[in-house]
């Protein structure tokens, strides 16, 4: 059915010759894409900039600004039924221990991304990542 168009004359000539329009075109569209995706990474705050609150019975204890030049540290958080230890490591965070039973706090690992939290319930410790201030993020483009 589509044989015909399988079918390569021979003897017409196909020599494909590139003119300068050509790469013009290409070097054109290769950096509109660099562009773009400089734009969107920017856009998306890839740099995942975020503050850690940690708080106890709903009592804001300490804020932490995470980074790439943060090093590790452990912090000692005295919760509603015993201390909690929390250690902070650049970008993330995690409950690396508890006085809690089932220590599912400590379970979750390692918080990395705004938006996300550890909560141990029975101590009532919650710790919360928020975007900070200075990561600035677009919620939609409109025209």
């Amino acid at each position: 059915m589509f044989a015909h168009m399988m079918y390569i004359d021979k003897e017409k000539n196909l020599d494909i010759k590139v003119k300068p329009g050509d790469v013009l075109i290409v070097f054109f569209v290769a950096v509109s894409a660099i562009l773009m995706l400089s734009f969107f990474h920017r856009v998306t705050g890839t740099e995942n900039a975020s503050t850690a609150i940690i708080e106890v019975n709903g009592k804001v204890i300490d804020k932490i600004q995470l980074g790439r030049g943060l090093k590790r540290k452990d912090l000692k958080v005295k919760g509603f039924i015993g201390t909690s230890v929390v250690r902070v490591e650049g970008k993330k965070i995690k409950m690396l221990s508890s006085t809690c039973r089932d220590k599912i706090s400590i379970r979750m690992g390692w918080a990395a991304q705004p938006g996300s939290s550890i909560i141990c319930m029975p101590n009532r410790v919650v710790i919360r990542l928020k975007r900070s201030s200075k990561a600035k993020r677009i919620d939609a483009i409109t025209e």
